[in-house]
């Protein structure tokens, strides 16, 4: 079956379907948000509410597509070590960063190579109007992959988007600031679900 972020927004789907849900509150990190995003506007009757974190319509806008080869010759732990800073400010602890280093090591990197390199053929900015459920979009301030001005731009073409910034961070915040992620999502779906939320709890 061939890789799309089409099979990728019906593999959501399914999962909600094994849940025995009707509907979902979806929350993507980065690439994850590139699914939560194609999974809103290809099945809105299944998304409740998508929260994306560092997460932009594709790769196309980024220096992504020169990742690839440098991967290919350095591997990858020693490619994300090197541009670290794209990732985490300087203040993060080294431990948490060689932790990280490690984990993301651990993928595999033929199907990484797969995934970024498809993703940097997609762009869809032109879609993101047809999100029509209650969005948040947390953006990191400092953001080095693409720009921060494509995160204002999804904002002013979404119908009903929040956006909230954190100054001087870099791409990923989810890793660094969950707990600050975290609150900012639980304050967004209260506000907008909570008594919803508490009669299906």
């Amino acid at each position: 079956m061939p890789f799309s972020l089409e099979r990728l927004a019906q593999d959501t789907v399914e999962l909600i379907d094994h849940f025995k849900l009707d509907r979902a509150h979806i929350v993507g990190s980065s690439a994850g948000g590139f699914i939560t995003q194609r999974t809103a506007m290809d099945f809105p009757e299944r998304v409740q509410s998508v929260s994306l974190i560092g997460s932009k319509p594709g790769l196309k806008r980024s220096q992504a597509s020169e990742w690839l080869e440098q991967v290919g010759k350095k591997g990858l732990r020693p490619f994300l070590k090197e541009t670290i800073a794209l990732r985490f400010p300087d203040e993060i602890d080294s431990e948490f960063v060689e932790w990280f280093l490690d984990e993301a090591a651990k993928n595999n990197v033929p199907f990484i190579g797969k995934f970024v390199g498809y993703m940097t053929t997609q762009d869809f900015m032109d879609e993101v109007h047809k999100i029509r459920c209650p969005a948040l979009l947390i953006a990191p301030g400092a953001e080095p992959i693409g720009s921060i001005a494509t995160y204002h731009e999804m904002k002013s073409k979404m119908p009903d988007a929040e956006l909230i910034v954190y100054e001087g961070a870099r791409h990923n915040i989810n890793d660094y600031l969950p707990d600050r992620c975290v609150g900012d999502i639980l304050t967004f779906l209260d506000k907008r679900f909570g008594g919803q939320l508490a009669a299906n709890s």
